[in-house]
């Protein structure tokens, strides 16, 4: 995203900005170029607040993963740093929204037809109670990029549209007579939120922009799904040290993924290492005799999507802050994601308006954190290998289900395989 070398110190500066002062020094590199930035620091000189953000937290915070590190977040755009060089008073148009999975949209269903049990749902329950009572914002972006693979298939198609037909239904409830008696009374019928169900669908499904998304969705998963494969045959298949582990990831990472995931990677060293805060990686274990090769791939590509979140967050940024500056959030009962993005945040996500083009960045720099561990990346960032992994993605993107299919039976033989 970034195209010259003016604009690549910006970035480099914006890394290791501190307050205000170092991400206005910045910006200076990167004016006029349609760039927005959404940034947490340290020091602030105002801390902003977005309505109905302070109630979010306090009533379901616990089932809230916000994308940055801190709320003490800072956002500027030409058009407000330019006010800011004039000395004038700054406002920031804020949106914000509450994104879930398919399992949390399931629920929204059966509490629309009344088969949503109180007591066995205890948590679902709570939660729901107060997204109607407090009328917060949420979208079907995530749950519509999960179901994505669906499309094609009618019977799936028909589910989707459904479960889609609910959740505007639950969208429409009277909050303020739920409040007052506790009944559900809803003020669109079932067919205006079947129209609406239907346009939500093919606005995604059926656009260009959609198309767009999609595609880009389709091959972070991709990605992420190659990913994790590697860093299972690494797992099972080796005693190594987290260390000697991770240089094979690296190996792996240049040879055949072709994409070097940074995030990721932390959470693979952390992974091999024994962290037991990363229980979302436990689902797939060695030996498993109730393992069969249809939910190997299940678990793989199920925590391909959660480690898929904060992508689609950064999407959700980017293609939302045109008019305002977007702020998204992921409701999840599942502690074990909670903890893994808990890990690491992000520290900022510089992107272009208009556009799905986004650089996200941490306050944990991956060279930094490995350095620490005694492992040297400086090779991973050369030039040779930079388009080495280049030629390999590319050659990826054209034979994905070749590539994958052989990364897999390999999976396959090494968990087979007798200690």
């Amino acid at each position: 995203m970034l195209i010259n070398e003016k604009q690549l110190k910006g970035y480099l500066n914006l890394l290791n900005s501190k307050n205000q002062n170092d991400v206005t020094l910045a910006w200076e590199y990167l004016m006029n170029s349609n760039y927005k930035l959404i940034i947490s620091l340290d020091d602030i000189e105002y801390k902003i607040q977005y309505l109905g953000k302070d109630k979010l937290i306090k009533e379901i915070g616990e089932y809230l993963i916000p994308y940055f590190e801190s709320d003490n977040l800072f956002f500027l755009d030409d058009k407000l740093f330019k006010r800011m060089l004039k000395g004038k008073q700054i406002k920031v148009p804020l949106d914000y929204s509450i994104m879930f999975d398919t399992n949390f949209a399931s629920y929204i269903s059966r509490f629309v037809k009344g088969k949503l049990n109180e007591i066995d749902n205890n948590s679902v329950y709570t939660v729901i109670d107060k997204l109607i009572k407090n009328q917060f914002n949420f979208d079907y972006q995530f749950y519509l990029l999960e179901n994505s693979k669906t499309i094609g298939n009618k019977e799936s198609e028909r589910i989707v549209l459904e479960s889609l037909k609910d959740l505007e239904l639950f969208k429409s409830i009277d909050s303020d007579e739920y409040r007052k008696s506790g009944n559900v009374n809803y003020t669109i019928s079932e067919e205006v939120a079947y129209k609406n169900a239907s346009k939500i669908f093919y606005s995604l499904y059926g656009s260009q922009m959609g198309e767009n998304i999609l595609n880009v969705i389709k091959e972070r998963l991709n990605n992420c799904i190659l990913f994790l494969i590697g860093m299972y045959k690494i797992q099972f298949q080796s005693k190594k040290s987290a260390k000697n582990k991770m240089i094979e990831l690296k190996k792996y990472i240049n040879e055949v993924l072709g994409v070097y995931l940074e995030r990721e990677s932390i959470m693979a060293y952390e992974y091999f290492d024994k962290n037991r805060e990363l229980t979302i990686f436990n689902k797939l274990t060695k030996g498993n005799k109730n393992l069969d090769r249809e939910k190997l791939i299940a678990i793989i590509e199920n925590t391909a999507w959660d480690l898929l979140v904060p992508r689609v967050m950064e999407i959700s940024i980017s293609a939302f802050s045109r008019e305002v500056f977007f702020i998204p959030y992921f409701l999840t009962f599942d502690q074990g994601l909670k903890k893994y993005f808990n890990l690491i945040n992000a520290k900022g996500i510089l992107f272009k308006k208009d556009t799905i083009n986004y650089t996200p960045f941490y306050s944990k720099k991956s060279q930094d954190y490995f350095k620490e561990k005694n492992i040297d990346l400086r090779d991973l960032f050369s030039e040779e290998n930079r388009e080495k992994r280049y030629r390999i993605h590319e050659k990826n993107l054209r034979n994905y289900q070749e590539v994958v299919s052989k990364e897999l039976d390999e999976l396959w033989n090494i968990i087979n395989t007798n200690n």
